[in-house]
Parts: structure tokens; C-alpha cells; sequence
């Protein structure tokens, strides 16, 4: 059944405000009218703490830290924000690390064809004017490759020839150069096993943190209640030292607002 709604204003002293308010939240009867924008520097915090909080439950929910985890028993906890920070930065940890793994996996299977190297080796041997260069050649042409330089096939794929070229001098020839990678394929494998390793223990310092998202809910609550509480007051109409607002409340109501305002 749709109870029929009746507008209502209410004015106080500017003194009775929070009080006043206080009244009405726990009464809850009453749907305010904002008679002006509310802002304040309480507001802003509040804000910034609840969007702390959404930010540190949108870490602990993802499916890759929940997945496969039982439930803890809930615990309290003391000093909020400092846990919640720790958790965002591990979040924020955990996925530059994948998304750099994911990187590195590319890089390890664009350069499997041309095996193991030292890029750092091959620097050096330029320093003494031993130049040496990646080149993909396609099949049919690699008799068109100048005599004046040496060239060792490594590996051919769909009609391309991954090549190395070596020469005195720092001359091209007129195919596609390969830019050298940064570092050997070893290292690569070694780092994605380096990173899984760390992301592993990330993953697990997360779950342990599992214990306080229910208290995170709470802490959530509390600082909504806050922040409309802080709403309502600050988007009060004024006038000199009175205070008002206006709201919709349901008519059988009225009494109750009636007896709370005496």
C-alpha cells in the first residue's frame, strides 16, 4: 500500500540544529529537502573515507584474491584506514606486476625464435667494431644480402628468415632491423618467475586481510549515517540565528513528528 506523503517544514534556533537532527535521524520519518547545497570540509572527509573503504572492498572482493577461500571469522578492527591503505597498495602491487608479466610473456614468446642472447654482449662487441644486428629476411631474398656481411638463418616462420648479421663496419642492409630486446631470454623467464613468486605472497598477505571485511562494512554504515547527518545540516535553509528545512513525510506520521517537536 503507497502511504500518502504530506510536506512539512520544521525551524529551529541555529543553536538546536544538531540536536534537531539528531531527532529526526533517529525517528527516520522524514525525507529532506536540501534548501541548499551541502558542502563542508566534515562532508569532504567523510567522502574521502567512504571511498577509502569502497576502494580497499573492491580489493578484497576481486576474484582472483576471494576465489577459492574460505570465509574467516570476523574480526574487529582498530585503526581503519591504516589497513585499508596497506591493502589498496597491494592491489595496486599485485596488478602492476601481472599486467607486467602479461607484457613479458609476449616478449618471451616474440623472441623464443630467435633463442638465447645477451643483448648487453652484443653492445660490447660493437665497442670493438664487431657489429652485430637482427634482421628478418624474407626466405626468397636472402641471396640478395650483400657478401660484405655474414649472416647466420636462425629460425624461419611463414616465409621470413629471423637472421644475424655480423660486420666490421656500422652499415644496414636494405631489410627489416630488429631492435634488440633489453635483456636475454633467461632473464626474461627468471623475472616471470621472480614476479609469480611475489605475487604469490601478495596474494596471500591479501587473504589475511579477509578477517575485516565485515568490519569494513561497518566502518562503511557508521560513516553513511555521518555523512547524512552532515548533509541534512549543512544544506539547511538560514536566516539570522534560525535554521529550517523542509521534507515529505507519511501522513500517518505527522503525530509522531507532532510530539517530537514539542
Amino acid at each position: 500500500m503507497i502511504v500518502p506523503m504530506k510536506k512539512i517544514s520544521i525551524i529551529v534556533q541555529s543553536k538546536d540544529a544538531d540536536s534537531a537532527i539528531s531527532r529526526l535521524r533517529a525517528l527516520g520519518l522524514l525525507h529532506v529537502e536540501n534548501q541548499q547545497a551541502p558542502k563542508g570540509k566534515d562532508i569532504n572527509a567523510l567522502l574521502e573515507d567512504i571511498a577509502l573503504v569502497n576502494s580497499t572492498t573492491e580489493v578484497l572482493y576481486e576474484t582472483k584474491f576471494s576465489q577459492e577461500l574460505k570465509v574467516p571469522e570476523d574480526r574487529e578492527i582498530s585503526d581503519w584506514r591504516f589497513v585499508s591503505r596497506h591493502i589498496i597498495d597491494l592491489g595496486k602491487r599485485f596488478n602492476q606486476l601481472e599486467e607486467y608479466s602479461i607484457n613479458l610473456i609476449d616478449q618471451i614468446s616474440d623472441w623464443q625464435a630467435w633463442g638465447d642472447f645477451d643483448p648487453e654482449e652484443i653492445k660490447r662487441l660493437s665497442e670493438k667494431n664487431i657489429f652485430v644486428r637482427l634482421y628478418q629476411i624474407p626466405v626468397k631474398e636472402l641471396k640478395d644480402v650483400p657478401s660484405s656481411v655474414m649472416l647466420k638463418k636462425i629460425s624461419t616462420l611463414r616465409g621470413i628468415a629471423n637472421c644475424v648479421v655480423i660486420s666490421r663496419e656500422k652499415t644496414g642492409i636494405p631489410f627489416k632491423e630488429v631492435v634488440l630486446p633489453r635483456t636475454s631470454l633467461q632473464k626474461m623467464k627468471a623475472r616471470i618467475s621472480e614476479d609469480s613468486r611475489m605475487m604469490d605472497a601478495i596474494k596471500t598477505e591479501i587473504r589475511r586481510h579477509f578477517c575485516y571485511k565485515q568490519s569494513f562494512e561497518r566502518v562503511k554504515k557508521e560513516m553513511e549515517k555521518e555523512l547524512e547527518f552532515h548533509q541534512v545540516l549543512r544544506g539547511m535553509g538560514e536566516s539570522g540565528n534560525i535554521m529550517y528545512l523542509t521534507g515529505f513525510a507519511p501522513i500517518d506520521a505527522l503525530e509522531k513528528l507532532r510530539q517530537a517537536a514539542l
